[in-house]
């Protein structure tokens, strides 16, 4: 049987209905992905999504090191490159990925089920989408993801753009 990583985003979403959704999925582990667990939107910085995780029974860990990082989000001039630049970067610094398969592994071997958050609702208009990308690649067969609550709302990016600011990529790095 695979291992099931969730992903759920809090774009146009509530506290409340954020901590539902993981209620109702049963997750016993939300992972913050997210480099700085700050927010603007009331409930979801660090310590009130912790607080409201925990009232519910859910543990709640920041793994910053899986961030996407600051100087990529504000060199980046649009979002699909952002996310190209993402999947960039951890080629460029693969240590990331064998930690955070590392601590997934962690998770499954205690039972736990796990949510990966960040802000965006799609988890392809996301860096959480490319790192679980990655992280399904390392064992295919024994290893999925689901997105939970991605609802009706205009997407951020699409695959060509995406497409097109990887191929991008050699000319701004190298």
């Amino acid at each position: 049987m695979a291992y099931v990583l969730y992903t759920l985003g809090y774009e146009r979403r509530e506290l409340a209905e954020f901590l539902k959704i993981l209620v109702d999925a049963d997750i016993d582990v939300l992972v913050d992905v997210r480099e700085t667990a700050w927010s603007h939107k009331p409930g979801f910085s660090r310590a009130a999504l912790a607080g409201g995780a925990n009232q519910h029974g859910i543990e709640y860990f920041h793994a910053s090191f899986v961030g996407n990082p600051k100087w990529l989000r504000d060199t980046a001039p649009a979002h699909a490159d952002c996310l190209a630049w993402y999947q960039w970067y951890l080629g460029e610094f693969p240590d990331i990925c064998v930690a955070f398969d590392q601590m997934m592994v962690g998770f499954a071997t205690e039972g736990l089920k796990v949510c990966l958050t960040c802000f965006e609702r799609y988890a392809s208009d996301c860096h959480r989408g490319i790192l679980t990308n990655r992280w399904l690649d390392t064992d295919p067969t024994g290893r999925a993801v689901v997105d939970l609550g991605e609802g009706e709302l205009p997407r951020r990016t699409d695959s060509t753009e995406v497409m097109l600011a990887r191929e991008s990529l050699d000319t701004t790095f190298r």
